[in-house]
């Protein structure tokens, strides 16, 4: 216990930001992905200045008293968060734009194809021919259809570092996250530790710097999660079904929120956020099911599963990768094994729902975790998904403070159950 008291505010700040500074410096010294050795490059700096702030701030507080700590220990994180993911990111742009290579990951060009794609032919997906000239990994688009959307810019504009797609998804997540920021209410202050790794983590740090698709996902996730709790259930689904119509990660998210709706609301508010996610998934999806099927398939199925003679670069050595080089039978064991743990999954969800809208976001944190661990074609850099979600449940796991109808609610219920019978009439806001 007392190792753990040690750890608390700023001396835990310095040691969290002294291991995220070790991991930057190990990836720029030994990465084989050219613009993760940049970033790491780029990103060490700014976590070590966190550790030097940190232990500064320990001073400071122990001079000035604990009033200033926790402005300190934010305007540390704030820094942090500007030299270590923002600066990289810009860097990398800016490198990018001059003509430098080993600036981005793959992700980069294949979604500002497809915005182009999407303005010149009406479909980001490249036709069956298109795929077969091309023979390359690049060709194919294994996103849904709004992902397209943040490519357009480019298409529109023209090449610059201002319309860079990763300028473009980080654009639309601030200015998402900082709307669910504002629209939750707060019972009390965001949990900095939650802050630190909502902001920080290097699963999300390093793509936003080189990639960055994840990012305006998680941050609708975030959005559908604080609407939800605020009983705007139809807006919940909007924004969770913008997601989901972007990639396929976010589909067990709203699942699993759904589910929680059940608990928290009843099955109707769950049944309208579940049928407005439908719609807006619908919306985007169909036209192009409908123009095309077998493209639509070979992009967003056959390729993310390694059904095609090109293999998705999503490689990462883990269960699910070991079990499909196992032998002849292995892809198909991988799969099936997925679909059990899957099975598993849901029929936990059942007899353990989230409680909350909150304890939703843990919950798909682990069984995101679980998918990813046994996928045949999978990333390390997915786990941005379970950690992230696992970090706004740390922010946000305290009760949102309720609305002013709600607390007159629950005040007129209290003098409600404190006046003796037939004495209720007597109160006129009661009576009536």
């Amino acid at each position: 216990m007392s190792a753990l008291r040690w750890m608390r505010h700023e001396r835990g700040d310095a040691l969290i930001y002294a291991a995220l500074a070790v991991f930057a410096a190990v990836t720029a010294a030994g990465s084989g992905i050219p613009s993760h050795r940049n970033w790491g490059a780029i990103a060490a700096p700014g976590y070590a200045g966190g550790v030097v702030l940190a232990l500064a701030g320990y001073f400071a507080v122990r001079h000035f008293g604990h009033a200033v700590r926790r402005p300190i220990r934010l305007g540390v994180l704030a820094l942090v968060t500007l030299t270590a993911v923002l600066l990289p990111m810009l860097l990398l742009v800016g490198l990018r734009a001059a003509g430098e290579t080993g600036t981005s990951v793959g992700e980069v060009p294949v979604i500002e194809a497809s915005g182009g794609r999407l303005l010149g032919s009406g479909s980001p997906y490249a036709d069956l021919a298109e795929l077969a000239v091309a023979h390359s990994t690049h060709a194919y688009y294994p996103y849904l259809p709004a992902m397209a959307l943040f490519g357009l810019p480019r298409a529109v504009v023209g090449a610059s570092a201002v319309t860079d797609v990763r300028v473009v998804f980080l654009l639309a997540s601030v200015v998402l996250l900082a709307v669910a920021f504002a629209l939750r209410r707060w019972s009390q202050p965001p949990s900095i530790r939650g802050l630190q790794l909502l902001l920080l983590t290097p699963l999300l740090a390093l793509p936003v710097a080189t990639g960055g698709d994840d990012v305006p996902v998680l941050a609708l996730l975030i959005l559908g999660f604080v609407l939800a709790e605020r009983r705007a259930v139809g807006w919940a689904g909007a924004a969770v079904g913008v997601a989901a119509a972007m990639k396929l990660t976010a589909w067990p998210v709203i699942a699993v929120l759904a589910v929680a709706l059940v608990v928290v609301l009843g099955w109707r508010p769950a049944a309208r956020f579940v049928g407005t996610a439908a719609l807006v998934v619908a919306g985007f999806v169909v036209p192009y099911l409908v123009a095309d099927p077998d493209r639509l398939v070979e992009h967003l199925f056959r390729f993310p599963f390694g059904m095609t003679e090109l293999r998705t670069p999503a490689a990462s050595p883990m269960l699910g990768y070991w079990i499909e080089r196992a032998g002849p039978y292995g892809h198909q064991a991988a799969l099936g094994l997925l679909l059990v743990a899957g099975a598993l999954f849901v029929g936990y969800l059942v007899r353990r729902p989230p409680r909350s809208v909150p304890s939703a976001a843990l919950l798909a944190s682990v069984g995101l975790s679980l998918a990813f661990v046994l996928a045949p074609s999978t990333r390390f850099g997915y786990f941005v998904y379970p950690v992230v979600l696992g970090a706004w449940w740390l922010t946000a796991r305290a009760p949102a403070r309720p609305s002013p109808e709600e607390e007159l609610a629950a005040e007129l219920a209290e003098l409600l159950r404190d006046t003796p019978v037939g004495e209720a009439e007597r109160v006129p806001a009661l009576a009536g």
